[in-house]
């Protein structure tokens, strides 16, 4: 929800081309997705609710540096831990309610 609010943000203040921005996008979400599946492997072996916090505190800590950032590194690094936590929420919450059923 917050990307498109964000793609003009870094436009229009930081004057980043389109493509730029779409790289960051790309690499944000991929580097989400690959540690996502990473993080699957390794929620079997600490557990599924110890990962489940670690993703939701990585969510947090990625909104928290988002709003506190004046760079665009900064936003770069807060995309990153906003889809690293939501690509393992989703993983884990799904694979974490099908043992439940």
């Amino acid at each position: 929800m917050t990307w498109p609010y964000l793609s003009l943000v870094l436009y229009r203040d930081y004057g980043l081309s389109a493509s730029l921005i779409g790289a960051i996008f790309f690499m944000t979400s991929a580097s989400g997705i690959l540690f996502g599946m990473l993080g699957s492997y390794y929620s079997d072996i600490i557990g599924r609710e110890r990962a489940l916090i670690i993703s939701l505190v990585l969510s947090v800590a990625g909104f928290s540096v988002m709003a506190g950032t004046t760079e665009v590194i900064g936003f770069v690094i807060a995309m990153a831990l906003i889809s690293l936590g939501r690509a393992c929420t989703e993983s884990f919450s799904e694979s974490y309610d099908r043992r439940l059923c």
